[in-house]
């Protein structure tokens, strides 16, 4: 059964994958630390305030429990999108824009790039070697 959708013949005859980007596990972990809304809100909140905040600073602007933010917390540590430093009792956290960039920046690049065309009429992509 064919659906009437016709695969473009100036594509891709050996697309890369994704792990052109990063590797399955780090492409999961990260999206699955980008999926939630309060994550999220954690992330932007760091690049608001200059990238570094406290667990406290970070708590007191969300209507959720201390175990949650916690977590999420330490959801966001384990994908690498932040750090975590311990300065006595308190721990400060601090936005890792590096890897966000490194890995969801050019996921979305990836995906979203329509290549170029290039003067002998074949077309190339960014992430083409």
């Amino acid at each position: 059964m064919t659906t009437g959708r016709r695969i473009p013949s100036w594509g891709r005859k050996h697309p890369p994958s994704l792990e052109d980007v990063a590797d399955n596990t780090t492409l999961r972990t990260v999206f699955n630390a980008l999926a939630n809304d309060t994550r999220r809100g954690i992330l932007a909140m760091l690049h608001d305030f200059g990238g570094y905040m406290t667990s406290q600073e970070i708590s007191e602007r969300f209507d959720l429990p201390w175990q949650a933010i916690s977590r999420h917390l330490k959801i966001l540590t384990d994908a690498g999108l932040i750090s975590c430093e311990v300065r006595g009792r308190e721990r400060a956290y601090t936005i890792e824009r590096a890897h966000l960039r490194e890995v969801a920046g050019r996921w979305v690049g990836r995906v979203a790039t329509t290549g170029t065309w290039l003067s002998d009429g074949t077309h190339t992509f960014d992430f083409d070697d």
